[in-house]
């Protein structure tokens, strides 16, 4: 005999085992989430945390290169690739952030193109698991930062987009030099691709 119940009973079930598995794969982009809106939220306990937290400042320029983003706390090694054949991309990823092959380099005319892991699998191997997990909170004006062969360059975000996932014409050159970060969208997710580009303003 059907019981409707019953059967809503299992969804619900099934539903929030989903939940829990989703949050334990995705634990740290979750908490960094999280931790973002609080702060927002209450300014002055983010000033407390900064206070005990101490953060080191950065002295002069590093010789590697290296992605800054001031807002969400992001300071990362860029790491330079030898093809964009997934495996070699997502052994990058394991180091920092990825150069695109083939993209504009810092300061160069064109389309200078960063990939970074918003979440992934808590049993893959890597630091940078979930660096660009606020990449969604960056809005237009706010600093994006590139050491690059011992000089600093500043970017500008200009424009945040969502793509599906085979649209290649984001990696295309620019006529300017610029910026493009791209994450996996939802966190936690490959259904989308969320891009964040930046201008050279300096």
């Amino acid at each position: 005999m059907f019981h409707p119940l019953r059967l809503i009973k299992r969804i619900i079930y099934a539903v929030l085992f989903l939940a829990v598995v989703f949050g334990v794969i995705n634990y740290q982009a979750l908490v960094k989430q999280a931790e973002y809106y609080f702060y927002s939220k209450y300014p002055k306990a983010e000033v407390i945390r900064t206070i005990l937290e101490k953060p080191s400042r950065e002295e002069g320029i590093p010789a590697e290169t290296r992605l800054i983003i001031p807002k969400i706390n992001v300071n990362v090694p860029v790491i330079e690739v030898e093809n964009s054949q997934e495996s070699t991309i997502q052994k990058g990823l394991e180091n920092g952030v990825v150069h695109y092959p083939g993209t504009a380099n810092s300061g160069e005319v064109g389309n200078y193109f960063i990939l970074g892991h918003s979440s992934d699998y808590i049993w893959r191997k890597g630091d940078y698991k979930d660096i660009f997990a606020l990449l969604d909170k960056l809005e237009t004006n706010d600093e994006i930062k590139v050491y690059y062969q011992g000089k600093e360059y500043l970017y500008r975000v200009i424009d945040k987009i969502i793509v599906s996932e085979n649209e290649v014409q984001v990696l295309a050159s620019t006529s300017e030099p610029t910026i493009s970060l791209m994450t996996c969208w939802p966190v936690g997710t490959p259904l989308k691709r969320l891009i964040v580009k930046g201008r050279l303003v300096e």
